[in-house]
C-alpha cells in the first residue's frame, strides 16, 4: 500500500493550493442516486408552516457506517440556512454532533451553541415546586432547556438535524426514561428532530409507543452488487456516485473514472464515505506529483488494506442485518 504525503492542516487555505483543493473536494456535496431518494423521504415530513407539537412528524436518517448520513445532514443544514444571511437573528435550522457521555445538559448546551447562544451555562429559570414554593434554578438541566425553548421561538428554529444519536447508549440514565425524555423534548421544542445515527437509533425509537408514531426511519444503505438471483442491482447507480465524485475533482484531465466502477466498487464496498476517502488520498498523490488525473494504479496503490477492508465489511453486514 502506498503512503500518503503528510500535509499540514490549514483551516483556510490560499485559494490555488493543494490544501485548498482538498479541502474543496472534501466539502463537496454530492447528489446521488441513494441521497436523492433519502432526501425525496424527508422532504415529505418537513414542516411547511407552524404545527402544534403533536403534529410535527419527526425523521430518524439511519444506516450502517459509510452510508454518507453525515453529509446528508450538513447537506440539509445549509439548504435550510441558505438565503438567511439577511435575516440577522434568524437560525431555520440547527445541527450538532450528540454529546458522548450523553447527558441532556449536554445535548441541549450543544443546542444553544448551535443557536449563537452566549455563555449558555448561565441559564436561569425560575420554578414552582409542589407546595407552591419557587426555586431559583441556575445551571441546571431545567434552566438550560427552558432557556433553549426561548431561543428557538426567537430564532424562528424550524428543523433540529442530530448526528451520532446512538451516543444515547452511552448515558447515566437508562435508555427508556432517555427515550420518554426525547419525546417531551420534541414536544417542548416544537421543532422537526432529523436524528441521525446507525440502525440502532431506529431500535431506540422502537422503545415508546409514542416515538414509534412520531418518528418515520428513513434508511441510507450502501450501493449493493448481486451475489445471487433476487439480490438488489445497484452497479448503474453506484457508476453515477462516480460520475458525480469525479466532476469535483480538481484536476486538469479526465480521469475516467466510470470505466474503473468495478476496482473501485472492490475497494468501497459500495460506501460513499471510504470511496470518497480513496479518491480524497489519491488526489493528494495527484495535486503534489502534478499528476493531471487519478490513475488505477493510484487507486491499486493507496486502497485500504485486505484485512482492513475484510472487517470493515463485517461490520456494515452486521449493522444492515439491523435494518431488517
Amino acid at each position: 500500500m502506498g503512503q500518503a504525503i503528510a500535509l499540514p492542516f490549514v483551516e483556510n487555505p490560499l485559494p490555488g493550493t493543494v490544501e485548498f483543493h482538498l479541502k474543496a473536494f472534501d466539502e463537496a456535496r454530492v447528489l446521488h442516486p441513494m441521497v436523492e431518494r433519502a432526501y425525496e423521504q424527508i422532504e415529505h415530513y418537513l414542516p411547511r408552516y407552524r404545527k402544534r407539537a403533536e403534529h410535527i412528524t419527526h425523521v430518524v436518517l439511519h444506516g450502517p457506517t459509510g452510508t454518507g448520513k453525515t453529509e446528508v445532514g450538513l447537506a440539509l443544514h445549509e439548504r435550510f440556512m441558505k438565503g438567511t444571511e439577511t435575516t440577522p437573528g434568524r437560525v431555520p435550522a440547527i445541527r450538532f454532533k450528540s454529546p458522548i457521555p450523553f447527558t441532556w445538559k449536554a445535548f441541549t448546551i450543544r443546542a444553544l451553541q448551535n443557536l449563537n447562544v452566549p455563555a449558555p451555562t448561565e441559564a436561569v429559570a425560575i420554578r414552582q415546586e409542589e407546595d407552591g414554593t419557587y426555586l431559583l434554578d441556575r445551571n441546571t438541566e431545567f434552566a438550560l432547556a427552558q432557556r433553549l425553548v426561548t431561543m428557538i421561538k426567537q430564532a424562528q428554529t424550524s428543523v433540529c438535524i442530530v448526528d451520532e444519536f446512538g451516543h444515547m447508549n452511552f448515558a447515566n440514565r437508562s435508555t427508556i426514561a432517555n427515550i420518554e425524555h426525547l419525546k417531551s423534548s420534541a414536544d417542548d421544542f416544537q421543532v422537526m428532530m432529523i436524528l441521525i445515527g446507525l440502525p440502532d437509533v431506529r431500535r431506540l425509537i422502537n422503545l415508546n409507543s409514542q416515538t414509534i408514531r412520531r418518528f418515520r426511519p428513513i434508511p441510507l444503505e450502501r450501493y449493493k452488487v448481486p451475489t445471487k438471483k433476487g439480490d438488489p442491482d445497484d452497479r448503474r447507480d453506484f457508476a453515477k456516485l462516480v460520475v458525480s465524485l469525479e466532476k469535483k475533482l480538481p484536476l486538469p484531465g479526465k480521469s475516467a473514472l466510470h470505466e474503473h466502477c468495478g476496482i473501485l466498487y472492490k475497494h468501497s464496498f459500495g460506501l460513499i464515505g471510504p470511496l470518497k476517502h480513496l479518491l480524497a488520498t489519491c488526489l493528494e498523490h495527484a495535486l503534489v506529483k502534478g499528476k493531471d488525473t487519478i490513475t488505477p494504479q493510484m487507486i491499486e496503490e493507496f486502497r485500504m488494506p485486505d484485512d482492513q477492508m475484510k472487517a470493515l465489511q463485517a461490520q456494515v453486514l452486521t449493522e444492515e442485518a439491523q435494518l431488517l
